[in-house]
């Protein structure tokens, strides 16, 4: 380590390789309250074979004025700042009200970042070499929040597709791939998995009546993207599709022929949004979302990129265009969440 002279280009500029993003101007921020700052990573970034590692660093800067008669850190400064980072995935809204939530707690109960490894993080090792609760810094022997300038960096490992099909932590937990970065999948209420088997019973015995060469299954994975995998309620896939495939994870990398998600409470924004921007994308022909909350089934229809929607309620029958001859209506599909 040693001293340079700043060069305030290069401190703040832009490469092929790199972005930072700077504030500008004065920002007031009161007691209490939080700025939040979100950033995309490009998507050239997560393209296959490119096999990029993201470097995440973090620099906050701020003014304020010394206690001169005060010993602790944070009382010695009239005013007292501090950053910290959403969790993979987590919702903005979500991340600030943890965060707002957080700071009514003592210092001593503050949590670590999440799943992000910063170098340093919030906390260090005491001054008997013990270990406080929340400790989430490689370097053990130093804090970024002792001063004001708090910088930290982090590495993000990306999965590639192919590491994703090998992974496993040792647990039962399912796990989606988006953008490189795990995703765990929580369990279905019985409910849904009511719905989810009774779904592939009837499909399955459609495509039996017809003697079609296609394959039902539940609760398997969809490619969706170059580090992008998505894991299916139900779905229909022609006998090809998987047969090279048979002794690999059960994730299909090619379009499925129909596609059906059941809505719970955690998956809404998830099934109706991003999984129906993935799957048009992938091309998959039909997708349906059955929302027991909602009573009624969406069924979209790809057309020309895009999906066409329509909206069944309890009393009528789903018109698919993948098996034309089904005769399935939303209230029986709704009906099998429940156990009379």
């Amino acid at each position: 380590m040693g001293y340079e002279i700043p060069d305030i280009d290069r401190a703040l500029g832009n490469s092929p390789n790199r972005v930072t993003l700077t504030t500008r101007g004065l920002e007031h921020i009161k007691a209490r309250q939080a700025k939040v700052y979100q950033v995309k990573v490009p998507e050239n970034f997560l393209l296959q074979g490119e096999g990029f590692d993201i470097l995440i660093e973090i620099t906050l800067s701020y003014v304020a004025k010394p206690r001169r008669t005060r010993r602790n850190r944070r009382k010695y400064l009239s005013t007292w700042l501090d950053w910290t980072c959403s969790k993979r995935g987590e919702d903005p809204d979500r991340f600030l009200n943890r965060v707002l939530k957080d700071y009514d707690a003592p210092e001593e109960t503050e949590k670590d970042d999440g799943l992000f490894q910063w170098t340093l993080g919030k906390r260090k090792l005491g001054k008997d070499q013990t270990s406080p609760n929340g400790i989430d810094g490689i370097v053990k022997e130093l804090s970024r929040s002792t001063g004001t300038v708090q910088k930290d960096w982090a590495t993000e490992d990306l999965l590639s597709f192919e590491e994703y099909l090998n992974y496993d932590d040792g647990t039962d937990n399912r796990y989606e791939l988006v953008d490189g970065r795990l995703e765990l999948v929580n369990p279905p209420t019985f409910r849904h998995l009511l719905i989810t088997k009774y779904l592939e019973r009837s499909l399955d015995q459609e495509i039996s009546r017809l003697q079609l060469p296609w394959l039902c299954f539940r609760e398997a994975g969809i490619r969706t993207g170059w580090r992008k995998s998505r894991l299916a309620d139900v779905y229909v896939v022609t006998a090809e599709q998987v047969r090279e495939f048979l002794d690999q994870s059960a994730v299909c990398q090619t379009p499925p022929l129909l596609a059906v998600e059941v809505v719970s409470p955690e998956s809404v924004k998830r099934d109706y949004r991003y999984k129906r921007s993935e799957y048009a994308a992938l091309e998959i022909p039909e997708y349906w979302i059955v929302d027991p909350k909602e009573h009624q089934i969406t069924l979209l229809l790809l057309n020309e990129g895009l999906y066409e929607e329509t909206n069944f309620i309890v009393n009528q029958s789903l018109v698919s265009e993948t098996l034309t001859e089904l005769s399935l209506t939303v209230e029986q599909v709704l009906a099998a969440g429940s156990i009379q």
